[in-house]
């Protein structure tokens, strides 16, 4: 029963870590953004500023994506929405994307599995 209190509490912290870092960050980098977009028109005549813009606008994308998936890594939604197979198969799409490492994942059918089941397993995976 304490092994399970805990892995409950553990859970629920890696999902406030997560929709926190996916939010609120996440919301600070799309402001960024949109910033950086205003920006733009005020100085449009300073010869090396679009490329600089750009490099800033690239740079806050690749932050939003690290973010993202750092946030997923911590807490998948997809476990809750969808269930495992789904989190499992986007964990490993994620990997090969990451890695260049080419894998593959084979599921056979299986009922739903308990919501404490699928973060054992997921977490499993990504230890495997």
């Amino acid at each position: 029963m304490l092994s399970s209190r805990l892995l409950s509490l553990q859970d629920e912290e890696r999902r406030h870590i997560a929709r926190d870092l996916h939010d609120s960050t996440g919301q600070t980098l799309t402001t960024l953004k949109m910033t950086l977009h205003s920006l733009a028109s005020l100085i449009a005549g300073v010869p090396k500023a679009p490329n600089l813009l750009s490099e800033l606008n690239a740079l806050a994308d690749q932050a939003l994506q690290e973010i993202r998936t750092t946030s997923h890594l911590l807490y998948p939604p997809l476990l809750d929405e969808v269930g495992f197979s789904s989190a499992a198969q986007w964990y490993v799409d994620e990997f090969m994307k990451r890695s260049g490492v080419k894998t593959s994942l084979e599921l056979s059918a299986t009922p739903r599995l308990t919501k404490g089941a699928q973060l054992v397993f997921f977490e499993f995976c990504k230890r495997a």
